[in-house]
């Protein structure tokens, strides 16, 4: 049975007429729904402590290791798609390649644009308010999205952009 695939193995006493029986049993997911079954019978619980008394402890140690590999494996998943997030890519301006996209930004657009509404309000102010001619809605977002990805200073973030225009300019 594979620890990886988001079931989950324990031990499971049942009481069956007189006596006791332990089982290995696997809790996983089908259709949506949370479902159990038996993988081991390992057998009547008063002869396997007759035969060894720290035999529950021992079983669960077993089958606690990989739980927490499997815990562990799960965080650094979630760590590295994080970082891979918060990753700011470079791109080679000398050859003529496209640039490689950075996603970090894609999740604060969609609060910023569906949530929040600010790409339509700050595009009607600049309508009817602003005689700019560069798009205001882009440049905040792009500093606020900056800002909450990677907390560093704004007038770096500026900066970084004009450089990459100006390089895509020449």
């Amino acid at each position: 049975m594979s620890f990886f695939q988001g079931s989950a193995m324990y031990i499971n006493i049942i009481s069956n007429g007189k006596y006791k029986y332990v089982y290995i049993n696997e809790s996983y997911r089908e259709n949506g729904k949370t479902k159990t079954r038996h993988v081991q019978k390992v057998g009547r619980y008063d002869l396997l402590e007759a035969k060894d008394p720290n035999f529950l402890e021992k079983l669960k140690a077993q089958y606690e290791e990989p739980r927490k590999r499997n815990e562990e494996l799960k965080e650094e998943k979630l760590n590295a798609m994080v970082a891979s997030l918060d990753r700011v890519i470079e791109p080679d301006y000398l050859s003529n390649a496209a640039p490689l996209l950075c996603y970090g930004m894609e999740p604060v657009r969609a609060v910023w644009n569906n949530d929040l509404k600010l790409d339509y309000r700050l595009n009607y102010l600049q309508e009817h308010y602003s005689e700019c001619e560069f798009n205001i809605n882009d440049a905040v977002f792009y500093l606020s999205a900056f800002k909450l990805i990677n907390p560093s200073s704004i007038a770096y973030a500026y900066d970084k952009k004009n450089h990459k225009t100006s390089e895509s300019e020449s």
